[in-house]
């Protein structure tokens, strides 16, 4: 990656003020009606609702494609190669039967499903990208925004779009939340889950006493050698949430299941693992029982080393406007990693400041909003004016 740290500054506060002052509440209003419009990642006609929505609204200064599995596409140029990626997801984890439904202004707190995660980053997205527009920059810049709708459910569906478009980026940026001191990502755990499945062979437990061929048992010995995969040094973790089997306590259990999440934070690291997995797989502790193991979803590692020249020039973006980011590593796993994979330098976290994603509490700040949309349009001139060839 070539780096020139010393692109001109093209924008100022004083410019983006009086765009912000003029777009807030029309902003506001588009933002009340993607939240308060529920969009389940199993709701397709409430997430077809939203992407209509949100492709009408930029329809002015972007084109608009619907893609398969929920998927829109919207971009300013038909370039093949060396366009940004600008990331987001649509969908969030509350069902249509949820309490929590609303779009609520509170002070400087803005609190409804989806604010932080993440309809708040395709806000961002949208209105930094109108900015550049009103600042006739857009065109500067070949971009392709593009928005999935299984995120939540391990984008399954959407991952070989995202990494099909990934690979001829130049780079790419996600809006997945900020961090709560304003970081943006440089790195996050990769993870892999797991299903494992027991089958043994039922009995009265009355009359069996050596030789069953319990299901529940067979599995203990597993969970034990699964949690013997948390490593603290290495950061590793590894968590068996879920379990279930058996009938009843007078019946040997033919069957039982557990759900396994596993989180690392190097690629290198995921070798290793692997090969343990195959290893506790393979192992049998009760005669007669049978072991599977499914693997559910797995999203590799963002590794920092890989991102941290794209980050430095965000920094200098930054410096421009009066306004400090820091990097973080975060635990958690986003589309991200995708990109991640693939090769192609990749920032996440540019989304507005909040928080208690995932429940009924989520939130962001207010005047975040502003200050990301500011960062994003000013870090996609600097990042492109450094490393387009």
């Amino acid at each position: 990656m070539t780096i020139n740290l010393h692109s001109r500054n093209i924008m100022n506060r004083e410019q983006f003020e009086k765009f912000y002052t003029e777009h807030e509440q029309e902003m506001l209003m588009l933002f009340q009606q993607l939240v308060e419009t529920n969009s389940y990642s199993y709701n397709s006609t409430g997430i077809k609702t939203c992407l209509d929505l949100f492709g009408q609204t930029a329809s002015p200064f972007l084109e608009t494609t619907h893609l398969e599995n929920n998927c829109l596409l919207l971009y300013n140029k038909k370039v093949e190669k060396n366009y940004v990626l600008l990331m987001g997801h649509m969908d969030t984890v509350f069902p249509e039967s949820s309490h929590f439904q609303n779009f609520i202004i509170d002070g400087n707190l803005i609190k409804g499903p989806g604010t932080y995660d993440m309809k708040g980053g395709l806000i961002v997205v949208l209105y930094a990208l109108k900015f550049l527009h009103n600042m006739d920059l857009l065109n500067d810049i070949p971009v392709r925004f593009l928005i999935n709708s299984d995120e939540e459910i391990g984008s399954l569906n959407s991952k070989k779009i995202i990494q099909e478009m990934a690979k001829d980026a130049l780079f790419a940026f996600v809006f997945e939340g900020g961090g709560i001191n304003g970081e943006i990502v440089t790195g996050r755990k990769g993870k892999i889950g797991l299903k494992g499945i027991t089958q043994g062979e039922a009995g009265h437990a009355a009359f069996i006493i050596e030789g069953k061929k319990s299901a529940v048992l067979e599995m203990a010995y597993k969970i034990i050698q699964f949690e013997h995969l948390n490593d603290s040094q290495k950061n590793i973790s590894c968590n068996v949430g879920k379990i279930t089997g058996g009938t009843g306590a007078n019946t040997v259990p033919d069957y039982c299941e557990i759900l396994i999440d596993i989180r690392y934070t190097c690629n290198e690291d995921a070798k290793a693992l692997n090969e343990k997995i195959k290893d506790i797989a393979r192992t049998t502790h009760v005669e007669g029982v049978k072991f599977q193991l499914i693997k559910t979803s797995e999203r590799p590692c963002m590794e920092r080393k890989n991102n941290i020249g794209l980050f430095q020039i965000v920094t200098e973006a930054t410096t421009d406007i009066k306004m400090k980011v820091k990097e973080e590593f975060r635990n958690g796993v986003s589309d991200a990693n995708f990109i991640a994979e693939v090769g192609t330098p990749v920032l996440d976290g540019f989304g507005p400041i909040g928080g208690n994603d995932h429940s009924d509490k989520e939130y962001i700040l207010k005047d975040s909003l502003k200050d990301r949309i500011l960062l994003t349009a000013n870090a996609l001139l600097k990042c492109y004016s450094n490393l387009k060839q």
